[in-house]
């Protein structure tokens, strides 16, 4: 899928062939690329064609800590780098190679103030991101690791299947040995 065909999906379907009123590049990066680094200043948003990329952080002992996993059809970015106008304090990078396309940032909120489609793009992909920090949120203090890991699995079992058990352990703020338990008494099951 593409920007313009996700556009056309969840935001206007009479959307005709060519006429986004913002201009959309493509990128392809490696498995292991960084997107927008710690300390960096964010000045797109990514739409994830193919690939996985995660959003890491560090904790105040240094260790790396992964907030959120992005799949295809996706938008990603650091948006409160740009909108507050800071630095980045995570990481946005490719677990997978990743093929993508993007929008710059400043072009698209320049555009949005004249362009209902743009306005509504914007609002539309504002209110996902924020469902989905609250429910991350929500989940991080209510569900214990073996709860949000079969929520994964009945989620996006695809996602499991495709990472490693460091990663998925490091997503649950958990030791891989410890994930190792929860998937073989989940397998049980």
């Amino acid at each position: 899928m593409t920007i313009e065909e996700y556009i056309r999906k969840f935001i206007d379907p009479k959307l005709e062939q060519g006429s986004l009123p913002f201009k959309t590049r493509h990128l392809y990066l490696n498995r292991g690329s960084v997107i927008t680094d710690y300390g960096q200043h964010e000045k797109n948003i990514y739409f994830i064609k193919s690939g996985i990329a995660q959003l890491t952080f560090l904790t105040n002992d240094l260790k790396e800590r992964i907030l959120f996993f992005h799949t295809e059809n996706t938008f990603v970015g650091v948006i409160s780098s740009y909108y507050l106008k800071i630095p980045s304090d995570v990481q946005l990078s490719c677990v997978t190679e990743c093929d993508m396309e993007y929008i710059d940032l400043d072009e698209l909120e320049n555009i949005s103030k004249t362009s209902l489609l743009a306005s509504n793009f914007v609002n539309h992909e504002l209110k996902s991101l924020i469902i989905k920090l609250i429910k991350k949120q929500k989940d991080i203090y209510r569900k214990r690791a073996t709860d949000m890991y079969s929520d994964l699995f009945e989620s996006h079992p695809d996602l499991v299947k495709r990472l490693s058990v460091k990663k998925l352990a490091q997503y649950l703020g958990i030791y891989p040995e410890s994930l190792s338990r929860i998937r073989r008494d989940f397998l049980k099951q």
